[in-house]
């Protein structure tokens, strides 16, 4: 099962964002929209990232792909425990689709990686 894509990328003016593509030995931008499909998720944001508001679109997203996977029983999510993940409407959007959420130290994250760890969570 994978989860719609979900992109923050640089620039605030209207149109598309582009990416670059090496075809060939040959580099030229593509319309990130023709790389997608119907169901992605693309927020214009200068600098590109997340804040609080891009947390709260993304985690409504991922509650509806989720709740959409066995409605009746609880998944886990991990993430790192930076500031902007600590939203209350984007926690309860999770919660509500039965989303039990980890949240690492985010000035630990490089030296846990628990997701690396194949003996504690075997192939996921």
């Amino acid at each position: 099962m994978v989860a719609p894509r979900f992109l923050v990328v640089a620039g605030s003016a209207s149109g598309h964002a582009y990416v670059q593509v090496t075809e060939d030995g040959k580099e030229r931008k593509v319309a990130l929209a023709s790389r997608l499909n119907d169901s992605a998720v693309v927020v214009r944001r200068d600098p590109p990232g997340f804040d609080r508001g891009v947390f709260d679109v993304w985690a409504q997203q991922f509650a509806a792909f989720a709740k959409s996977y066995y409605p009746e029983e609880n998944k886990l999510l991990a993430l790192d425990g930076a500031k902007v993940h600590l939203s209350a409407f984007g926690f309860l959007a999770l919660v509500r689709a039965k989303v039990h959420v980890i949240a690492e130290p985010s000035t630990l994250s490089h030296l846990i990686q628990a997701l690396d760890n194949n003996s504690a969570y075997g192939s996921f």
